[in-house]
């Protein structure tokens, strides 16, 4: 079994040195969903000239063979770290890195790249041609969505993230594919007590040397509270969503009296009881302000939650399989797994695991040495990695890094009053803006308290209140003041806040309440109090 290699430089065309290098003794390549794959090479330290070519950041690709004048391309990829190792027998060079894919890393999407109700093959076009790469794409829906300082790698992960997508490498250079996967390779992974001629021309069935197993179901949830970016009462919620599939939206009331929304699984809870979770999607929000943008962003924010809801609402057995006599395999594809694992307990045999699904498979390391040619799966019952406690933590410092540079919704309150005479020929009018710099509004209260005028003994009489040309005044809990006084009245907070969000026009517009007596005059004066949610840059 050969294995050789050609080094490049970094722009990944110029070949250098003045031919392979032989020396390798061996190589494993990665393949895996999601992201980059990874190599390792390894070589005696007594070939110079190939310490000469490797060096970091210099492309490489790896050809093997099984002695025969066929040969194949095992893979290629950047290289990132050299190490060496002595031993009683000499210097062993190991040259590792990763493959193509991580070339993605290094184009960037820049500041305020925005999309508005593009498809994910519209989105993943625009930003793999910004690295020179093409894409294959489907599926997934049309959505809104704005990058700042991502590169092209983290942007896909999102975009596929959030859409329930998964994207791997093609075997056409600077490609990638985006799509739901899932197809079944047509292999069969089997264990069996004996080994048949014919078992080895059946190109269908592939067998199984090792498998390890880990059954997972600490994090399983199956009921969610979505949040998108912004805090506290600000954070973007599935309020707006007008998604109805594949899950409802659920609404209930929370500690405070706010309403939250939340989807729920209703077979996963079943099985294992309802396991609640509050999820943050930090890097979800409106591109701009503009209500169709909020909404956009709050249908993206479901789509968001429901991929995860699928994926996290089961337990994840991931299996760890050595394999002979199997082709090739790409992350995302299916195989079948029959296993049938026994022991003897006192004499009589005891099936400790009986296996025979489909099964995803997740990444896939193929190696290479004089001894021939293996190769290890890892497969899972759900198409999902287990996070160990190093990925989660360097997942939550690249979402605090990109909260910091997006757009993000903020709490704001503003106050302002109005004191005016008020008459049954003088009604007062209040006017209140609500600009495209408003997101949303949590909250108005108003309240108005009526006095006589200085030097008269006459107060306001019968007093109603016109919202946005509509009286609402019974609904409000009035008339006030009826034979005339002095009243103080605190209006409806939550009624107040439902007349603006839903009068004719929309909320981003300039509001107006209207204050008028039948008869009588004096003096009015009107509190107003808002609490509004606005969009607002991080500082870096």
């Amino acid at each position: 079994m050969r294995i050789w290699a050609d080094v490049y430089a970094s722009d990944g065309t110029t070949r250098l040195g003045d031919g392979p290098i032989y020396s390798i003794k061996s190589a494993s390549f990665t393949k895996a969903l999601d992201g980059p794959g990874t190599f390792t090479l390894t070589l005696p330290g007594a070939d110079t000239r190939a310490l000469t070519l490797l060096a970091c950041k210099r492309r490489i690709k790896v050809y093997t063979d099984d002695n025969s004048d066929l040969f194949r391309l095992l893979g290629d990829g950047t290289i990132e770290t050299i190490a060496g190792k002595v031993s009683s027998t000499g210097l062993e060079i190991t040259v590792s890195g990763a493959d193509t894919l991580s070339l993605l890393r290094q184009t960037n999407t820049l500041m305020n790249r925005k999309y508005s109700a593009a498809s994910v093959s519209t989105i993943a076009t625009s930003l793999t041609a910004l690295a020179g790469w093409t894409v294959s794409a489907s599926g997934g829906n049309t959505t809104t969505i704005r990058y700042d300082g991502e590169t092209v790698l983290k942007a896909l992960q999102m975009l596929c993230e959030e859409q329930g997508l998964h994207f791997r490498l093609t075997s056409t250079p600077m490609q990638v594919e985006i799509g739901a996967f899932g197809a079944n390779s047509g292999y069969r992974a089997t264990n069996v007590e004996r080994i048949h001629d014919d078992l080895y021309d059946n190109e269908a069935i592939t067998l199984i040397e090792t498998l390890n197993l880990v059954t997972d179901s600490k994090d399983i949830c199956n009921w969610i509270l979505p949040l998108g970016a912004g805090e506290g009462v600000a954070a973007l919620t599935l309020q707006y969503s007008t998604r109805t599939t594949p899950y409802t939206i659920q609404v209930a009331t929370g500690p405070d009296g706010r309403n939250y929304y939340y989807l729920t699984d209703g077979t996963s809870a079943g099985l294992y009881g309802t396991i609640q979770k509050v999820v943050p999607f930090k890097d979800i929000s409106p591109a701009s302000n503009t209500q169709a943008d909020y909404i956009a962003a709050a249908n993206q924010l479901y789509d968001a939650a429901a991929a995860y809801l699928a994926r996290w609402k089961d337990k994840l057995d991931t299996y760890s399989m050595t394999l002979r006599n199997v082709r090739p395999i790409d992350p995302g594809e299916k195989i079948h797994v029959r296993f049938k694992g026994v022991v003897y307990r006192d004499g009589s045999p005891y099936t400790y695991r009986d296996i025979n699904q489909d099964m995803w498979v997740m990444n896939v390391q193929e190696y290479v040495s004089e001894g021939g040619i293996s190769q290890t799966l890892q497969v899972a019952t759900v198409d999902r990695y287990a996070l160990d406690a190093a990925e989660a933590v360097v997942r939550s410092m690249e979402a605090a890094d990109s909260r910091a540079r997006r757009l993000n919704p903020t709490p704001s309150v503003s106050q302002f009053t109005k004191l005016s005479d008020i008459s049954s020929s003088f009604p007062v009018t209040v006017t209140i803006p609500i600009t495209d710099a408003t997101l949303d509004l949590t909250r108005v209260s108003i309240t108005f308290i009526t006095s006589n005028r200085e030097g008269s003994g006459t107060t306001p009489d019968t007093i109603s209140c016109i919202v946005d040309g509509i009286d609402r005044t019974g609904p409000l809990g009035g008339y006030w003041a009826i034979g005339g006084g002095t009243v103080t009245v605190d209006l409806d907070p939550a009624l107040m806040t439902g007349y603006f969000k839903n009068a004719v026009g929309g909320l981003q517009q300039d509001h107006t309440v209207q204050f008028l007596c039948s008869s009588g005059s004096g003096r009015i004066e009107v509190l107003v109090e808002l609490a509004t949610v606005v969009q607002g840059v991080a500082l870096v």
